[in-house]
């Protein structure tokens, strides 16, 4: 299981990560310590309080992990 740290700052930002995310063979979560939403669900992305940056965990293999990295850089929390 892999973690970054995100920040949807818009409803944009939502749109283009569950997007992106729709595009993964792999599950995404997304959430902090008290909510989990999958992130591929649009309607559930919406639950989560983005004044604050969240956590993203992925089950994806070596193989993966680049292709899925380079997708998250417009995202991760800096």
């Amino acid at each position: 299981m892999r973690e970054f740290t995100i920040q949807l700052r818009s409803l944009q930002d939502v749109q283009d990560f569950v997007n992106m995310a729709c595009t993964c063979p792999f599950p995404v979560i997304v959430g902090n310590d008290s909510q989990r939403i999958d992130g591929k669900d649009f309607m559930g992305m919406f639950s989560l309080d983005h004044r604050f940056p969240q956590k993203v965990w992925v089950d994806c293999s070596q193989e993966e992990l680049p292709g899925f990295a380079q997708q998250m850089k417009p995202f991760l929390y800096s």
